[in-house]
């Protein structure tokens, strides 16, 4: 082991911790006494930031899932050539042409 495990566990419980900044806005989310802002969700300063935050999010969301079915059609495509692999989520590699060195998977 590299590191004292007292160590790990201090930088675990560290990042555990909520942030002394809104992601979003850069305020600060809680007071002089630590109580948060927005009780709501400690982690933001106001139901504004929160919002703005999970509409990205979501829209990050949409982008990644909207990338996956369009490789995961494309390996469909694929595959439904080949009798072995028609319903496999990996791309074919016994038809001609194909070569291991573009290896896709689908999980």
């Amino acid at each position: 082991m590299t590191q004292c495990p007292s160590r790990i566990v201090e930088r675990y419980i560290a990042s555990q911790e909520l942030p002394e900044e809104c992601p979003v806005c850069g305020d600060y989310n809680a007071d002089e006494n630590g109580e948060p802002v927005y009780k709501a969700d400690p982690s933001f300063c106001s139901s504004h930031c929160r919002d703005v935050y999970m509409a990205e999010q979501k829209q990050k969301d949409d982008v990644e899932a909207a990338e996956h079915q369009d490789v995961a059609k494309l390996i469909s495509v694929h595959n439904a050539k080949c009798v072995r692999c028609v319903t496999s989520p990996v791309y074919c590699f016994h038809q001609e042409g194909a070569t291991s060195a573009n290896t896709y998977t689908i999980d």
